[in-house]
C-alpha cells in the first residue's frame, strides 16, 4: 500500500490521511456487516488454508530476521552461514520453546526468548543500553493529517489499496487466532462484528497519533497458546504495553534473532491448518 503512496509522491502527511479514510470505510463496512459477510463466505477449509499460509509467511521473516536465510540475486532466497552465532541461537532458541510448551511450562515462550538473549551477552549480541527512560514525544506527528489531495482520484487509490490489504490482511489474522482458540463455530467466528470495529477504530484513531495502518497480529497466537481465550488477557495486554513505554532500553536488549525464534514457533503452530 506505501509503495502506492510513494509512487504518487505523497508526503508522510497525506499518507496518514488517506490511513484515517481507509479507516473510516473500514468502520462502516463493519458496522453495516458487510465484512462479515465477505469472511463467512470464504469456505471454511480456504480459512484454514488462510492460517496456513499467514503461518509460513511468518515463518520466512523469523529465518531472515535471524539470517537462516538470506537473500540471493538468483534463487532469490538460500541458507545464510550456519557457523554464525545469530541463526544458531535461534534455532536453540525455537527448540527451547517448542520443548516447553510441550511440556505445558507456563511463560515458556518467554523463558526460550530471554534464555537465547541472555546467551549472547557476553557474545557481544546483546547490548545493555539502559532500564527506563521517558517515551518519546508524539507531538511532531500528532495531528499531522493532511487531506489537501483528497479530491483525486489517485487519493481513492490510495485509500482502496490500503483498505483492501487491511480488510484481508485482518480477516487472514482473525481466521488463524480464532482457529487457535476453538472459537470458530460451524467455520463463522463468534462476535465478528465487535472485533472488526475495534480493528477499524485502532486503524483511524493510530493515523491521528501519526502511524500507519493498526491492525491485529497474528502473534497473538503465542499468548493463544499459552492460554489466553478472553478480552480481559488483552486489556492486561494493553496495561503492560503502556508500562513497556518506560522500559525500551530494557526491551531493546532482546536482539532480532531471540524474537523469531518465538516468531518462527508461532508460525509452526499456525501452519497446523495444513493437517
Amino acid at each position: 500500500a506505501f509503495t502506492v503512496v510513494l509512487t504518487y509522491k505523497y508526503t508522510w502527511q497525506q499518507a496518514l490521511a488517506a490511513v484515517f479514510c481507509s479507516g473510516v470505510i473500514f468502520f462502516l463496512i463493519s458496522v453495516f456487516r458487510i465484512r462479515q459477510y465477505v469472511i463467512d463466505s470464504i469456505p471454511h477449509n480456504l480459512k484454514l488454508a488462510v492460517s496456513a499460509g499467514v503461518g509460513l509467511f511468518l515463518g520466512i521473516i523469523a529465518l531472515e530476521e535471524a539470517k537462516v536465510v538470506v537473500d540471493h540475486p538468483a534463487t532469490l532466497v538460500t541458507l545464510g552461514d550456519l557457523r554464525h552465532w545469530e541463526p544458531v541461537l535461534m534455532l536453540i532458541g525455537f527448540v527451547l520453546i517448542a520443548a516447553l510448551n510441550y511440556r505445558r511450562v507456563m511463560g515458556g515462550t518467554l523463558i526460550g526468548i530471554l534464555a537465547v538473549a541472555i546467551v549472547g551477552i557476553p557474545l557481544g549480541l546483546s547490548k545493555f543500553s539502559g532500564i527506563v527512560s521517558m517515551p518519546p514525544s508524539i507531538a511532531p506527528t500528532l495531528f499531522q493529517l493532511d487531506f489537501s489531495r483528497v479530491g483525486e482520484a489517485t487519493f481513492l487509490i490510495v485509500i482502496f489499496s490500503i483498505l483492501f490489504i487491511d480488510v484481508f490482511d485482518n480477516a487472514g489474522t482473525l481466521i488463524g487466532v480464532t482457529h487457535r482458540t476453538g472459537l470458530m463455530k460451524d467455520g463463522k467466528l463468534e462476535r465478528m462484528k465487535e472485533a472488526l470495529i475495534s480493528d477499524s477504530f485502532a486503524a483511524m484513531f493510530g493515523s491521528v497519533i501519526g502511524t500507519s495502518t493498526t491492525t491485529s497480529y497474528i502473534e497473538s497466537a503465542a499468548g493463544v497458546q499459552a492460554g489466553a481465550r478472553t478480552g480481559l488477557s488483552s486489556v492486561f495486554v494493553a496495561i503492560f504495553f503502556l508500562l513497556a513505554l518506560f522500559f525500551s532500553p530494557l526491551a531493546g536488549m532482546i536482539p532480532a534473532y531471540a524474537t523469531a525464534a518465538a516468531l518462527f514457533y508461532v508460525a509452526c503452530v499456525m501452519a497446523r491448518g495444513l493437517a
